[in-house]
């Protein structure tokens, strides 16, 4: 069963979240590689969290990534982990600048208030 789920309304704000009940979510990743447009994915889930994931899960999103790398370059214009404690922007920022090299797009930290702003500056580069 998919674990995690894809919201594309508040495009090109793409709304990541851990969901047992999600429909394919490589469906949805590869119609937004095929938008035609930059994106900006959001995620309030903690890479380390949740008890819904498996080694299965993340070995077929590894795989996705690694098959759609360039593609991805191209349209997504970064990843955005919101937390709600400032200090966990601090604790967990050399993790998630880890994550950048990995993924093949920017992905940065903030809490609720910033990532308005911080998705704008991800969209204009």
């Amino acid at each position: 069963m998919d674990l995690m789920r894809i919201d594309s309304a508040q495009f090109p704000l793409v709304w990541m979240s851990s969901d047992i009940s999600a429909s394919d979510w490589e469906d949805d990743l590869n119609a937004l590689l095929h938008c035609g447009e930059r994106f900006v994915f959001l995620t309030r889930d903690l890479p380390i969290s949740g008890p819904n994931g498996n080694h299965e899960d993340r070995r077929r999103l590894a795989l996705w990534l690694k098959q759609n790398r360039s593609e991805i370059k191209g349209r997504c214009a970064g990843s955005i982990l919101i937390v709600e404690a400032p200090s966990l922007v601090f604790a967990l920022g050399p993790v998630v600048r880890g994550m950048s090299k990995a993924f093949g797009f920017p992905v940065s930290i903030c809490v609720e208030a910033s990532f308005p702003t911080e998705a704008k500056k991800l969209l204009d580069r």
